[in-house]
This record gives structure tokens, sequence and C-alpha cells, in this order.
């Protein structure tokens, strides 16, 4: 692999997770030419294929966006980016729940999952919207019991 000039916060990101330019296409649905041209700044990153990125690897969708190489690399909760916050997002994205996996299995990856959308808010000042919609979904989701949709008629 070549050393890249790390001219763009997606360079910087990739080296980070070890990846060559073709794994990181094929990670967020996208060509190679895409990605080195983003690289390299002939290509501007479009808020769609940064929201994908960002939905594959944690990372922070403003420092992402913002273009500065040099700017410390953030994660989705505004704390420093680190190799496992990728590992974590993979791990969730990965998780098949059919059958395989125990109820504190489910728990731990749901609650992770809940504290990062918090962590978010909190930062945003959107806890109390969030507090309310987590609290709707939940309510929605016993009022269905645990046989869900199947059970309704």
């Amino acid at each position: 692999m070549r050393s890249s000039k790390k001219k763009h916060p997606l360079a910087v990101l990739r080296l980070l997770l070890g990846m060559g330019q073709q794994e990181m296409a094929a990670l967020v649905g996208c060509s190679k030419v895409s990605i080195q041209s983003i690289e390299l700044l002939r290509l501007k990153l479009s808020p769609n294929l940064a929201g994908r990125i960002v939905h594959q690897t944690g990372v922070d969708f403003g420092w992402l966006m913002g273009g500065d190489p040099k700017a410390p690399m953030l994660n989705r909760g505004k704390g420093v980016y680190r190799q496992q916050d990728y590992f974590f997002v993979q791990t969730v994205l990965g998780q098949s729940f059919k059958g395989d996996r125990s109820v504190a299995e489910r728990v731990e990856v749901f609650c992770g999952r809940i504290k990062a959308i918090l962590d978010e808010a909190e930062k945003t000042g959107n806890l109390d919207l969030l507090d309310w919609r987590i609290a709707a979904a939940l309510t929605k989701i016993e009022n269905q019991g645990a046989a869900g949709d199947r059970g309704r008629k």
C-alpha cells in the first residue's frame, strides 16, 4: 500500500483503520476511484457518502466533513476516535439476534447503542427530546408484548 498524503480526513480515518482504498470503498458502497479522488481533494465528499462512512465507522460527521486532516479525530460522541470505535460499530452492525445470543448479550449491545445515542444528544442539547423518543419506543414495544406484530390481529 502506497503512502497517503493525508490531505483529507477520510485518508486519516482509512489509514488509522489499516484499510486500503478498495476496502474502504467496499465498506461504504462506493468506488475506489471515489475514495481516492476525495482523499486527493479532486472530489468533494458528499453528505450522503459521509453519512455512510459515519454509519459504518462511528467517526463524527462534523470532523469528517470539516476537511481538516490535522484536526483531532472525533467519534460520534465527540470523544477521541480510536480503532475500538470502529470495531464496536461493526460488532453492533453485524449482530445477528436469531437465537444465537443470550439476553445478557443483547442487553449489553442495546445499552451500548443507547448510551452512544444519549451521549450525542447530551452534547447537542437534545437529551430531553431523546428521553421522550426512547420512552415512546419502549412503550410501543411493551404494548406489543413478547409476540410482537405476530401476536396482534
